[in-house]
């Protein structure tokens, strides 16, 4: 809100409305962006233990067959 003096000298408010309109939407888009952050951190942490099990499964089964490759050359080799 702001203070001017109006033609005839006397005080007027302006702004009251709109500036407390403005700062309840500031608010609401505050929180809507606060949702939308705690909705996305809540999905990564979600699919995180899935993505790690996969991770883990693959790396496992990798070294599972370059252990056999391994040893299959060591057993050609003799």
């Amino acid at each position: 809100m702001a203070r001017v003096l109006s033609s005839d000298g006397q005080d007027l408010w302006t702004g009251g409305e709109t500036g407390r309109k403005s700062k309840a939407k500031d608010e609401v888009d505050h929180l809507k962006q606060a949702e939308k952050k705690k909705r996305r951190l809540e999905e990564a942490l979600a699919t995180s233990p899935l993505f790690d099990r996969s991770w883990k499964r693959k790396k496992k089964k990798k070294e599972e067959q370059h252990r056999l490759d391994e040893e299959g050359a060591h057993n050609s080799g003799r």
